[in-house]
């Protein structure tokens, strides 16, 4: 109140500009992006999970898969994660992806399910995969609304078929149940799932 009564708008402007500039001295001068980067790696939540990582890794087995689907052209990427010293897991989870993911995209959850005794399949969807963030900018909501168009979403349910057929025709189904498989997803993945 005191300064509006005796300033003019203008004066009570300057005042508010001169506050400001000077609040915007007294702020800490911003730290590098890597000397922020080294402080989050240096935390003990992300050291325990580095250990528990490279524990999981000598325990998992991962095995790449870059198959085709000669009936629809269409490739299937997949990833396995099992069990590295056991005979047989108890089950499979066949895991599908987000919009925008990969076969990559949720390993740490194929490497703790291995760790406890399960075998994971983690499919990726190449029509909506990680590959819908890549190009101009402008064209990202047609590629995001290609990608999660009807035809799309039964593709991914083909993706699935496909990739279990190959998994339980291959040498690796002798490393699970295969009377146990148990289908699971993420966001547009649990989609698939449900479909």
């Amino acid at each position: 109140m005191l300064f509006h009564t005796m300033l003019k708008p203008s004066g009570a402007v300057a005042v508010i500009v001169a506050l400001l500039l000077f609040l915007t001295g007294c702020a800490q001068k911003q730290v590098p992006d890597s000397v922020v980067w080294q402080q989050q790696l240096n935390l003990p939540s992300v050291k325990y999970s580095a250990e528990v990582a490279k524990h999981l890794c000598l325990n998992v087995e991962e095995v790449s898969f870059n198959w085709l689907d000669p009936s629809r052209d269409r490739l299937v990427p997949a990833l396995l994660f099992k069990p590295a010293r056991q005979q047989k897991a108890t089950a499979l989870i066949v895991f599908s992806h987000g919009l925008g993911g990969s076969k990559e995209r949720y390993a740490y959850l194929g490497q703790y399910w291995a760790s406890q005794g399960y075998a994971s399949l983690h499919v990726q969807h190449d029509g909506s995969d990680r590959k819908v963030w890549r190009g101009s900018r402008l064209m990202l909501p047609f590629r995001l609304m290609d990608a999660a168009d009807t035809t799309e979403a039964l593709a991914r349910v083909q993706d699935v078929k496909f990739a279990l057929d190959q998994i339980l025709a291959s040498t690796h189904a002798a490393d699970f149940d295969n009377q146990n498989i148990v289908m699971a997803g993420h966001s547009y993945g649990a989609n698939t799932s449900m479909l």
